[in-house]
C-alpha cells in the first residue's frame, strides 16, 4: 500500500496558500505524474492520494485525469477509485471540468473533504484508488515451510555428486607458484 502526499498549495491550512494558476498547475501536474509512478509499481494494490488543499485543480481534477490516462493500462496495472472512508459526511465536488457525468459522479462520491472550521479539522482532500487485479497474496508462513521441506527431501533422495575440493591446488597454480618463488630468490 503507498500513501501518497504530494506537495500541494496548502490551501486548507495556510494563510498564505499558493494562488498563481501557473503554480497550480505545475502542481496538478506532479501530483498526476507522483499518482501515475506509483500505480506502476506492481506490487501495489491500494493507494491513498491526500492533499492539505480545497482546490478542485489538485484534488478532483488529478483523480480523474489519472483515472483517464489509465483507462487503456490491461487489468494488471489499472486502478480503479473506491470509496475513501465510507461514513465521512463530505464528499467530493462535482467538477464540471470533468468530462462525462458517470466519472464526474463517481470521484465526487468516492473522494473525502473536509473544510475548515466546518468539520473541526483543516481543509484536506482524500481518494482511494486499488488495483482492479491485484496480485494473489503471498503464500502463508506454513505454505513456504511446506515447499522448503518439499525441496529439502527431493535434494536429500538425489544422488549427491562430488566436485573435487576447492582447496586443492591445480597443477598450474602449482608450477606458477613455483616460478614465483624461484623470481623471488
Amino acid at each position: 500500500h503507498v500513501l501518497l502526499d504530494p506537495s500541494c498549495s496548502s490551501s486548507g491550512m495556510s494563510l498564505d496558500p499558493i494562488t498563481e494558476p501557473a503554480a497550480l498547475a505545475e502542481l496538478a501536474s506532479n501530483q498526476r505524474a507522483l499518482l501515475l509512478h506509483a500505480m506502476a509499481f506492481p506490487g501495489v494494490t491500494a493507494i491513498v492520494y491526500s492533499t492539505c488543499s480545497v482546490n478542485e485543480a489538485e484534488n478532483e481534477m488529478v483523480v480523474a485525469a489519472v483515472l483517464q490516462a489509465q483507462a487503456d493500462a490491461p487489468p494488471e496495472r489499472r486502478f480503479r477509485l473506491v470509496p475513501a472512508l465510507p461514513a465521512w459526511h463530505r464528499r467530493g465536488h462535482r467538477c464540471a471540468a470533468i468530462s462525462g457525468a458517470a466519472r464526474r459522479e463517481e470521484v465526487a462520491a468516492c473522494c473525502v473533504r473536509t473544510l475548515y472550521p466546518d468539520d473541526g479539522t483543516i481543509g484536506f482532500f482524500v481518494a482511494r484508488f486499488e488495483r482492479e487485479a491485484a496480485a494473489p497474496p503471498p503464500p502463508s508462513r506454513s505454505a513456504r515451510l511446506a515447499a522448503r521441506r518439499a525441496e529439502l527431501e527431493r535434494s536429500a533422495a538425489s544422488p549427491a555428486t562430488t566436485a573435487p575440493p576447492c582447496s586443492a591446488p591445480s597443477a598450474a597454480r602449482r608450477e606458477k607458484s613455483r616460478s614465483r618463488s624461484s623470481f623471488r630468490r
